[in-house]
């Protein structure tokens, strides 16, 4: 494309202008273009045409953020966002570099893909943590690095990460303000301080709502029927989810509007309107097969089973097992083999490739080169080592199901080739005399998993 130097600047200026707003209003879906991509796409599309690599970084990332949020397609997401990645390396960009690991960082927690959001969240704050200037983005990155602490229900390091964000000038304005006190609101209930995180909620939903955040003010809603379904105020648990069930609905929301069906299902069931539940849970399961999350079909699918049986339905309650068993096991053929070892492997062949490049530089130089590249790939397998440990089962957990017992961990590297895993969860089962009343059954799971070809 052919243009003088005052055109092409005019040019550039537009297109960080579109950025820039598509960057900082990224929560907000109510005022979206029909088309909520084609501002993206136009500045993409103008910057190759200038072959302008920072537009072009940016275009990436704000295309990535769109068909997560929008299209619900996690893997166009997760491949713009690494080409995006790879240009701000290029550029030496490490703001933005560090925004992209972020942005890497909450999609893979959102689907559960714990190792790859810990080391992109750690990867990313660490230049906030360097960088006292930038104090919107820095609450964005405690906010970030927080929940995917607390998605791995590593509390107290969440809140770390969340304190440290409230100490910005900031936090009253930002929508991630607003983020920050909805989460410690989350790990207050967990922690059963129910009134506590009710107040905090509503601080939360307040800024949410001045910012115009409707994915926040959607969450903030749903949390706080998740506290009074703790505290059984079922009527208004219920007013709390489909708030956000129709805010949800109404911006497009698809992925959070399935939380929502399935929180209004639980509190159904638990109120013995089953017939009710399982309307909502077919509703929820037609969503998880629209924007391609079978992960959660196959537990809708497994819910929807479990009631049935409750009603004495044994033929349906079957079919939806039988369903829930067939795409668990071909989830799990598709994800034995992203072991962490991967990783290391990964960081390694970076090291090999940086070594190939540097052989025709001058002797002296490229020895530096080498040390302060070989220092890099130790420090992010040891980022490896922390989302390992971050990953293992928590001590009062093993102590509370097993009683006497030891565990003998000795890993051979930094990183180990086996690991051990555990949960516990809290399901309804039948009582024994009567299958009208139900009692809590908690179930414990243990893994002692052996990773295959490592090293």
């Amino acid at each position: 494309m052919e243009t003088n130097k005052d055109t092409r600047q005019e040019i550039i200026a537009s297109i960080d202008e579109i950025n820039d707003r598509m960057w900082k209003t990224r929560g907000n879906t109510r005022d979206l273009d029909p088309d909520p991509l084609r501002l993206s796409r136009e500045a993409l599309e103008k910057s190759r045409e200038l072959e302008y690599k920072p537009g072009i970084a940016r275009g990436l990332l704000n295309k990535g953020m769109g068909s997560f949020i929008v299209l619900h397609d996690v893997p166009a997401a997760i491949e713009n966002l690494n080409e995006s990645l790879a240009l701000f390396t290029e550029l030496n960009d490490k703001k933005w570099m560090a925004n992209v690991r972020l942005t890497l960082a909450i999609i893979n927690t959102s689907v559960g893909k714990h190792e790859p959001a810990m080391y992109n969240a750690l990867k990313g704050v660490d230049y906030y943590e360097q960088d006292p200037n930038d104090d919107l983005d820095k609450i964005m990155a405690y906010y970030v690095t927080g929940t995917v602490f607390k998605d791995l229900k590593k509390f107290k390091d969440s809140e770390q990460y969340y304190q440290k964000g409230l100490l910005s000038n900031f936090t009253d304005t930002s929508s991630w303000g607003g983020r920050i006190y909805t989460s410690l609101a989350n790990i207050y209930t967990e922690e059963g301080r129910y009134d506590e995180a009710i107040a905090m909620t509503l601080k939360g939903l307040s800024v949410l709502k001045t910012q115009d955040n409707t994915i926040g003010e959607s969450r903030a809603l749903n949390d706080l029927g998740n506290i009074y379904k703790r505290k059984k105020q079922f009527k208004e648990a219920l007013e709390y989810f489909f708030q956000g069930l129709k805010i949800r609905e109404e911006s497009h929301l698809k992925q959070f509007a399935f939380g929502s069906l399935n929180d209004i299902a639980s509190v159904y069931k638990e109120t013995g309107e089953n017939e009710k539940a399982i309307a909502y849970l077919v509703r929820a399961g037609e969503l998880a097969v629209e924007i391609n999350q079978p992960a959660k079909e196959a537990k809708i699918y497994q819910e929807i089973g479990a009631i049935y049986k409750l009603l004495g339905n044994y033929e349906k309650s079957i079919l939806y097992l039988e369903k829930f068993i067939g795409i668990s096991l071909d989830l799990h053929e598709k994800d034995k083999s992203q072991k962490i070892d991967k990783l290391q492997d990964a960081l390694l062949r970076e090291k090999e490739e940086e070594i190939e490049r540097l052989r025709n530089v001058e002797l002296k130089e490229a020895y530096n080169l080498i040390t302060e590249k070989n220092k890099e790939i130790t420090d992010s397998i040891h980022y490896a080592r922390r989302i390992q440990k971050a990953l293992l089962a928590p001590d009062h957990l093993m102590d509370k199901n097993l009683g006497e017992h030891f565990i003998l961990y000795k890993p051979k590297d930094i990183v180990s080739g086996d690991f051990y895993w555990a949960t516990s969860v809290v399901t309804k089962q039948s009582a024994v005399n009567s299958q009208h009343n139900t009692a809590d059954c908690e179930l414990f799971y243990l893994a002692v998993c052996d990773s295959t070809g490592h090293g």
